[in-house]
């Protein structure tokens, strides 16, 4: 293989042509990486070729021996070739086979790579295939149809060739085209999800949650179009949304005389690492006449892991704005605690994982990042509360807010003004009040 150069496609079959042997099974794997280009726009060429160095090096040290190719094929792809075990006849069975080699490829990604300063995370999917007729265009061609199928998936998904898997392609194209109509015709809506203090259970504060009701399909879940929002850049303008509509939400309710509670709202790495988001975000502020202090907005670790300087610099403007800035599922990303001693971050979320209590490692990583977080003097909330044992866990070991299923489900906008309406008497006057809990409880020892 070339250094940072890809193989052309007629030398690629050759080179397939000539590893397939006919009679024999073969898989092939596309590997591509997801947000390529952004990386080289954001930090530059050569981190971008550190990059693909650096995955060609995992994926010969880890490969090699087992097979019988190892390529870069495109701009950001890699293919990965292998005789796999078996008769012909099992050809058709072979999909679980094909998949975790391929989750085997993607756990090689797992840890960030080092470039130009900054620590840089991998996302990648992987498009398989299986042959045993030693036709080497058929097999790449199937390996891409696959790999296409991966992408519209989102990172970290893996699909196999099946003849079929062109009608699923079309549903994803129909779906991004509905994603772009959502957009602009305004099919989304927000519901609130509680947030309430560990010890009285009262509401302090809430998350909001975009949904999507589709004309024909009803609810789709997130988890479905918010990759696809992000692949395909849609998530800046639905963040945005997001942000005024909560803005509207805060105007309203404090309008009608509602006690008011701080709402989060997650940002996505494309807006934050946007250079105007900061001014975006006070333009929204000031047309809605919101104090900032009712705002929190919601960033994930690997956010930080591209153009780390800019990002921190757009923490820093919104908390001098009054906007706190909340480090969501903590626990399982890629930061250091060097890095987190200097962020401008002021609410630890602690990752729902941790609290299925799988083993007592879990327990006490747990308990250690609730100490952190109150060490460096952040607020901690607990996700995915589900269970009283969770709630008792959490409460012993000084978690300052919790939020779950246990305490209530994402609520519609009006259905959580009632039931913070319904807590009057015990909302706070304002957050500096809920602080105030915390500082007591702090001096009491």
């Amino acid at each position: 293989m070339r250094e940072h150069a890809a193989v052309p496609e007629a030398e690629l079959l050759q080179h397939l042509r000539s590893c397939l042997r006919v009679g024999r099974l073969a898989g092939l794997w596309l590997l591509d990486l997801h947000h390529f280009r952004l990386l080289c726009h954001g930090l530059g060429d050569d981190a971008g070729a550190a990059v693909l160095t650096e995955v060609e090096r995992r994926l010969r040290c880890a490969l090699t021996g087992r097979s019988r190719w190892i390529a870069r094929v495109g701009a950001d792809e890699f293919a990965v070739l292998d005789e796999l075990t078996g008769s012909v006849t099992e050809q058709d069975g072979r999909a679980s086979e094909l998949d975790a080699r391929a989750r085997e490829l993607l756990a090689l990604l797992v840890e960030p790579v080092q470039a130009q300063g900054e620590w840089i995370p991998v996302d990648a999917s992987v498009g398989a295939a299986v042959t045993a007729d030693g036709h080497a265009a058929s097999l790449w061609a199937q390996a891409q149809t696959a790999l296409a199928a991966a992408r519209a998936l989102g990172a970290g998904q893996v699909v196999v060739y099946s003849p079929d898997i062109g009608r699923g392609i079309q549903e994803r194209i129909r779906l991004l085209r509905d994603l772009r109509r959502a957009v602009a015709q305004g099919e989304f809506y927000l519901e609130y999800q509680p947030r309430v203090h560990a010890w009285s259970g009262r509401i302090t504060g809430a998350e909001a949650l975009i949904r999507w009701l589709h004309p024909r399909r009803g609810m789709v879940p997130p988890g479905e179009f918010i990759p696809m929002a992000e692949e395909s850049g849609l998530i800046v303008p639905i963040g945005q949304w997001v942000l005024r509509e909560v803005c509207r939400q805060l105007r309203e309710w404090q309008r009608q005389g509602m006690p008011l509670v701080r709402v989060a709202v997650n940002v996505s790495r494309l807006q934050i690492q946007s250079s105007d988001f900061a001014r975006t975000m006070q333009q929204i502020l000031e047309e809605y006449g919101v104090d900032p202090h009712w705002l929190e907005v919601e960033i994930t670790e690997s956010t930080l892991l591209l153009r780390a300087e800019a990002v921190r610099e757009t923490l820093q403007k919104l908390q001098s704005m009054g906007v706190r800035v909340a480090l969501d599922d903590f626990g399982i990303g890629y930061s250091t605690l060097s890095t987190l001693c200097h962020l401008p971050v002021n609410t630890l979320k602690l990752d729902r994982s941790f609290l299925q209590w799988a083993d007592d490692a879990a327990v006490q990583v747990a308990s250690a990042i609730i100490e952190l977080g109150h060490r460096l003097r952040m607020w901690v909330v607990g996700e995915g509360v589900e269970t009283a044992r969770q709630w008792q866990f959490l409460r012993d070991h000084r978690c300052d807010e919790l939020q779950g299923f246990l305490f209530s489900r994402p609520l519609p906008a009006a259905e959580f003004a009632r039931v913070l309406a319904a807590e009057t008497l015990h909302a706070p006057a304002s957050w500096a009040d809920v602080e105030g809990v915390w500082q007591a409880r702090e001096r009491q020892g």
